[in-house]
């Protein structure tokens, strides 16, 4: 089981799932340098639905790719995280053997299936917010470190209006995940977590209100639980919050500012297969038991009841166009310094590694010291910039693209340590 969902009036639930046939994994599964041959072999992750009464199972993704992770959207279509954008994770030896996930999104039944992100590292764990929007984990090896920047962003139900929201460019955590509304606020509960490792560590309350770079916007839930790499920022709850000797924290879901549902183990154990169990944890350092499985780890607890359906955004995609308009109304806004010498925006595309499912992931290069091109970059354009400061061009839709400030020459001043993809016709 990767990932669930609870339907608006609390009548089914949606899941993405793997069919075995036990419940131990496929001998060798570790050996990431094989990866690719179970892609041969193993049924992969599809979306299901199912109501809550265990009747009207349906599947609604097959195929070779995985899809998993799905969320409702306000309007009834479900966006989840897939495979099928065909991308061999960038950051990994040439002996080993990943695929990178982006955003999908798709109608009730299933079909329509299009994408929503283009991101050559990584989109992972979306959830619907109060406000109507899709929160998510988008992870940015581009111009940076490849550790640091797992960060919160949003986009709306149809993939328009993609942007980062907290944690584009401060170290600790390295990565905030699993990121939900919690109810009548405009902050985030999520996991602080590390890069190696899975959405497990200290509960952290998210305010973006503070900045979209404060650290002081984070207060830690659970002061005494560490991420399991990597330092911690933040504050902690003035509260005090739960107090514990260690262990690690999952799948958290937010009754309020102060009160959370949460899966535990006291174990340091990200993989525990036994000791997650389900808990409601508050910050003033209450600490209940819900529910413990001795056989298998518990995770992901919400409510079984309805709740308020988010508003739906209008719909701004146009399938027939294959283009993207891109207006700056300032390209020296932040960068006052060298605005009077910027005469040129160069628009470029980073370039992700293919995957294969027979073959595995394809490099840029060959094995061994002597490398062609670690990080291939396309320039698709530059565009004069005009005298009010002001630039307008069009962009490939379902593209990466960043920019870059060029001088008279077309040298360069700055660059754009990000990048973004654009809807048709956004």
């Amino acid at each position: 089981l990767h990932g669930m969902d609870l339907w608006w009036d609390g009548s089914r639930v949606v899941f993405g799932y793997a069919r075995t046939p036990s419940d131990e994994p496929p001998e060798g599964w570790l050996d990431r340098a094989r990866s690719y041959h179970f892609r041969r072999t193993v049924e992969p992750t599809h979306i299901f639905e199912i109501g809550v009464d265990g009747r009207n199972l349906r599947q609604l993704t097959s195929g070779e790719w995985s899809d998993l992770d799905p969320t409702y959207t306000p309007g009834g279509d479900i966006v989840f995280v897939s495979e099928r954008c065909g991308t061999s994770l960038q950051c990994n030896e040439y002996d080993k053997d990943e695929t990178s996930c982006n955003l999908y999104t798709m109608k009730p039944d299933g079909t329509g299936i299009r994408r929503l992100s283009a991101n050559k590292d990584g989109d992972y764990l979306p959830h619907t917010l109060d406000d109507g929007q899709v929160a998510y984990l988008r992870w940015e090896y581009h111009e940076r470190s490849w550790a640091f920047i797992q960060s919160i962003w949003t986009i709306r139900p149809d993939g328009t209006s993609a942007d980062a929201l907290f944690k584009q460019h401060f170290v600790n955590p390295w990565s905030l995940e699993d990121a939900r509304s919690i109810p009548g606020s405009k902050k985030l509960v999520c996991i602080a977590a590390g890069h190696h490792t899975l959405a497990a560590g200290p509960v952290v309350v998210a305010d973006p209100s503070l900045g979209i770079n404060e650290p002081k916007g984070m207060t830690i839930v659970t002061p005494d639980v560490k991420p399991p790499e990597g330092g911690m920022d933040g504050v902690p709850a003035p509260e005090g919050g739960t107090q514990d000797g260690g262990g690690l924290y999952s799948t958290p879901w937010a009754l309020s500012e102060m009160t959370f549902l949460v899966s535990y183990t006291y174990s340091n154990e990200q993989t525990d297969a036994k000791g997650y169990g389900l808990y409601l944890v508050d910050v003033f350092g209450n600490k209940e038991l819900i529910h413990r499985d001795p056989g298998i780890s518990c995770f992901m607890p919400m409510p079984l009841r309805a709740r308020p359906r988010p508003p739906v955004f209008p719909e701004f995609v146009d399938l027939a166009k294959t283009n993207a308009t891109c207006v700056i109304s300032d390209v020296g806004f932040g960068s006052e310094e060298i605005a009077g010498r910027i005469r040129y925006v160069r628009i470029a595309e980073p370039i992700g590694w293919p995957y294969d499912n027979k073959l595995g992931g394809q490099r840029y290069g060959e094995k061994g010291p002597h490398l062609i091109n670690w990080t291939p970059i396309r320039i698709l354009g530059d565009v004069p910039v005009e005298r009010d400061g002001s630039a307008h061009f069009e962009v490939p839709a379902d593209t990466a693209v960043y920019f870059q400030l060029l001088d008279e020459n077309r040298m360069e001043l700055r660059r754009m340590r990000s990048f973004i993809s654009f809807q048709p016709g956004e």
